[in-house]
């Protein structure tokens, strides 16, 4: 990933060395995964400004970290903080993702290793806004399993009865093929779709739109794309309100160019859908799901190359219905690539 970029960031800002950690699987900072490759409970990526990054973990983690990472593993079994500063030597300021570390454990850094720490959020989060082709090449392969799960869900629908087993099916589907979905898969049957996202539920599916939002996670990057069908037979209004949901959709790729607001872009699909769109249109993604750029109508950020992102406009009529089309878009110098290649015809089932 970008670790000679954010060396060169440290440089700049004169800070010795960074150091980015998870403490438990409910405390991630999704940054050390970025840098390491790894996906652990607990272990530590200390990044030099000019030396060779590496990680620290414990023993009994280090066989796995060694296989998967493509830095430097050292085990620890005691004395953390103590094979920390030694690694580290001395430095007179030590860069921190603020946002992710406690009160407590600023303390003790600052005890333990070194007493001035900068925040380097900021930095962090600009460094991984855009991809690298490394990045989305793993994202375009999520993006195609996904296609396959959504395939392989339409030709065995009448074998499923609930929102439940679609749900089941979907991510046994992904299993199957070696991954894990990106995220809880979201399968809403008529009123159930109104809200936006809503659990899957242990009841019969309905007649009406259903929408089945769905990820693919590999190497710890994640695809996200939904797709609407109906169950049924649609009316004609039903079938106009999708259609037109999705020219408002593909007018929203068509119009991403450089430099281009998200904000404006946002309004592109607000203006035509109005109240009834219920979210933003869309979220960064990459080893998170919902990460930089913010793609919303209070964003302040403008569309660059490599931006990695989803376009998913709804419209949702409370206790009736919701629709809701998405796609993973990336702009790259040639112009914009569609991740996801699903149809997006309606489908009825």
């Amino acid at each position: 990933m970008k670790t000679k970029e954010f060396q060169k960031v440290l440089q700049e800002k004169n800070i010795d060395a960074c150091i980015l950690f998870n403490t438990s699987n409910n405390k991630k900072d999704y940054n050390a995964t970025y840098f390491s490759g790894l996906d652990l409970e607990l272990f530590f990526v200390v990044i030099p400004k000019k030396k060779k990054p590496f990680v620290i973990v414990s023993n009994l983690e280090i066989g796995r970290a060694k296989k998967i990472s493509k830095l430097p593993v050292i085990g620890f079994e005691k004395d953390l903080f103590k094979l920390l500063k030694k690694k580290i030597g001395n430095v007179n300021s030590l860069g921190v993702n603020f946002k992710n570390v406690s009160l407590f454990e600023s303390k003790l850094l600052k005890k333990e290793i070194c007493k001035k720490l900068v925040d380097v959020s900021d930095g962090l989060k600009e460094l991984r806004e855009t991809k690298t082709n490394e990045e989305i090449k793993i994202i375009e392969k999520a993006a195609k399993v996904g296609d396959e799960i959504f395939s392989e869900t339409i030709k065995n629908w009448k074998n499923l009865k609930t929102e439940i087993d679609v749900k089941l099916f979907m991510d046994s589907e992904i299993r199957k093929r070696g991954f894990e979905p990106a995220f809880e898969t979201v399968v809403n049957s008529g009123s159930n779709a109104s809200h936006g996202h809503f659990s899957a539920q242990d009841e019969r599916l309905k007649k009406g739109f259903c929408i089945l939002d769905f990820g693919v996670k590999i190497d710890n990057y994640n695809s996200d794309m939904t797709r609407t069908i109906y169950i049924g037979n649609p009316s004609k209004k039903e079938i106009e309100t999708y259609n037109n949901l999705k020219i408002i959709q593909q007018k929203c790729i068509d119009s991403i160019k450089e430099c281009m607001k998200f904000s404006d872009l946002d309004n592109i699909a607000r203006k035509s859908i109005g109240k009834e769109l219920i979210h933003a249109l869309g979220h960064g993604l990459g080893i998170e799901v919902h990460e930089g750029p913010n793609v919303g109508p209070s964003s302040k950020d403008k569309i660059k190359i490599g931006h990695l992102f989803t376009v998913e406009p709804g419209i949702y009529v409370k206790d009736k219905f919701g629709i809701r089309i998405e796609d993973d878009v990336v702009l790259t110098k040639k112009g914009v690539k569609v991740l996801t290649k699903s149809s997006k015809e309606l489908i009825t089932v």
